[in-house]
């Protein structure tokens, strides 16, 4: 009887350094001592991923990834398994927005990157800003530059005086009684004067 559990037992504690060393690899895994404390491996590569994941498109039942590159500070779209970039976006998986990405034989799990939304504030008192409807301008074009002469802050042209709006209605009419004689007579018309400012006809 002592030689039958002999015989099962050794065979046993002979497996026991085969065990040891793999649960103490999946342990230095975990807890590397090359990383600083608190902060798993899994957290270092997502960190140490030289891309981002910033959107995802479903266009024609095919999806389209946004990358972000910080150090070029360039976003490309890429397909799954699109050749032609730095990169190949080899996975995807919708239920966690996590893309499997190769880079420089290097292999990469990123996660969607959330949107930052921050609240403007205002002083104790004062309306929130109102926003402007319409496309803003393009940084380095069309910004706004000083207020052309005759216009407002706003850039609409100031009310005319009754006076100005006659005056304005006279020379209306006088172009258009000068149109309608050029076209009336086939010959050179003779260009009627124009009244002395602050008169109308």
């Amino acid at each position: 009887m002592v030689a039958i559990i002999q015989r099962l037992i050794f065979p046993l504690l002979g497996m026991v350094p085969l065990v040891l060393p793999v649960q103490a690899g999946s342990n230095l895994l975990e807890n590397s001592p090359f990383l600083p404390p608190n902060l798993s491996a899994a957290g270092a590569a997502q960190e140490a991923a030289p891309l981002e994941l910033r959107s995802v498109l479903k266009a024609g039942g095919e999806y389209e990834f946004s990358l972000y590159d910080p150090a070029k500070k360039q976003s490309t779209w890429a397909r799954l398994n699109e050749p032609g970039h730095d990169f190949v976006v080899k996975a995807y998986d919708p239920e966690k927005d996590t893309v499997t990405v190769e880079l420089r034989n290097r292999t990469f799990k990123l996660t969607l990157k959330e949107a930052k939304i921050t609240q403007l504030s205002t002083a104790p008192g004062q309306p929130p800003a109102a926003v402007a409807a319409g496309p803003q301008p393009v940084a380095g074009r069309g910004q706004p530059g000083p207020t052309p002469p005759g216009r407002d802050q706003s850039g609409a042209a100031p009310a005319l005086t009754p006076e100005q709006l006659r005056n304005l209605q006279a020379d209306i009419n006088r172009r258009r009684e000068l149109r309608r004689q050029a076209t009336a007579s086939p010959g050179p018309a003779t260009p009627a004067q124009p009244p002395a400012p602050g008169q109308s006809r």
